[in-house]
């Protein structure tokens, strides 16, 4: 295209007209501004105006234009002024066609929300580390399970640093394991920022890059305290019981007895643990 200041189209070239499904005859003579959308209409004009203002910079803007069948495209302009043989400047309009990949790039912003959402809505604590075992992103969900307000003081430490004793050691276990490429579990007890008592558990797997080569870590821990609660309190109950308790698994195998199976039978627990 060629424009006065006006954004009257002086010429446009055989792409241009089939970009748009035009004929040379409906542009040439009319403003550029008809094969705007309309909500870029008033954008368009203004960085013409600008281009006119500075003459000797090449200008470049991305807008929606609609063809005459109706279709939207969205296309980049470079734009250079430059002098017709009487000496009046012009505006030249190299267009490109760019609508696959601002779709590419709204998909991937739709992508995005929808992983965001995901995330915002988990009711897990879920964290990325770096391949250093620090901290670089914790879920608003795990915030909340954490009662923490602000995760900026956790950010860039070492995850497994947060973890005590004997969970220090699983957590770091569970580290190496992702780094291998395979999944670190364990269950681990870590309190709250306000000091409530808290059991999880954690979930450590790698994630990869392009090549397929670990480039991340995916920590997600779930809130077991509840269970842990439950359980303690079932086997309070189960050593209580006046009756000698034996349950066992799926294959035949004990898997718990109680005080009073020891004492009846005159055998312990290791003894009776995961035997026919």
């Amino acid at each position: 295209f060629t424009l006065d200041a006006d954004g009257t189209v002086l010429s446009v070239n055989r792409f241009g007209t089939e970009q748009l499904g035009y004929r040379v005859g409906e542009l040439v003579g009319h403003s550029v501004l008809a094969v705007f959308h309309e909500e870029d209409r008033q954008k368009a004009m203004a960085c013409l105006h600008v281009a006119f203002q500075a003459p000797t910079q090449v200008h470049q803007w991305e807008l929606r234009k609609v063809r005459k069948d109706g279709r939207m495209l969205w296309v980049r302009e470079d734009v250079r002024i430059i002098q017709d043989s009487a000496g009046k400047p012009l505006a030249l309009v190299v267009c490109a066609d760019i609508t696959e990949r601002k779709r590419a790039e709204e998909a991937l912003r739709e992508s995005e929300a929808f992983k965001n959402r995901i995330l915002e809505n988990s009711p897990d604590c879920i964290k990325v580390l770096d391949l250093e075992g620090r901290l670089l992103f914790m879920s608003k969900g795990g915030m909340e399970r954490m009662e923490i307000g602000d995760a900026a003081p956790f950010l860039n430490r070492q995850w497994v640093e947060f973890w005590q004793g004997e969970d220090k050691q699983k957590a770091r276990a569970a580290i190496e394991a992702a780094r291998t490429g395979g999944v670190g579990r364990f269950n681990g007890f870590y309190p709250t920022a306000t000091g409530k008592p808290k059991w999880w558990d954690v979930l450590v797997t790698p994630l990869f890059d392009a090549s397929g080569a670990p480039e991340k870590f995916l920590s997600i821990s779930r809130d077991i305290t509840e269970h842990r609660r439950a359980e303690e309190k079932f086997r309070g109950l189960l050593e209580a019981a006046p009756d000698a308790i034996v349950i066992i698994d799926s294959e035949g195998r004990i898997v718990l007895i109680n005080a009073q199976t020891e004492r009846l039978f005159g055998y312990t627990r290791d003894e009776l643990l995961d035997r026919p």
